[in-house]
């Protein structure tokens, strides 16, 4: 292994230096579903019309889902934030 001398040589060129940016990575990534998850349950309550598809476009832009599989996770998000209100 040679000498590593700046940030971007670790996470290029060591091992854990890949294992630690792919933790990164998903991290953000995670955080950016907690924020969207908790965006759709905001919409949820609000109870416009309207909202669900706002939220299907939310999912599909933002994790690149098919509307498919966007508007599943959305059904199953609304379906609980109604329940957690009761």
């Amino acid at each position: 292994m040679k000498n590593i001398h700046t940030y971007d040589e670790f996470i290029n060129e060591s091992r854990v230096g890949l294992i630690l940016n792919d933790l990164l990575n998903q991290m953000v990534m995670n955080t950016k579903l907690v924020s969207d998850v908790l965006t759709i349950i905001k919409l949820a309550k609000e109870d416009k019309e309207g909202n669900a598809e706002k939220a299907v476009e939310l999912m599909m832009k933002n994790h690149k889902l098919s509307k498919e599989v966007a508007l599943e996770a959305v059904t199953r998000i609304f379906k609980s934030a109604f329940e957690w209100v009761k």
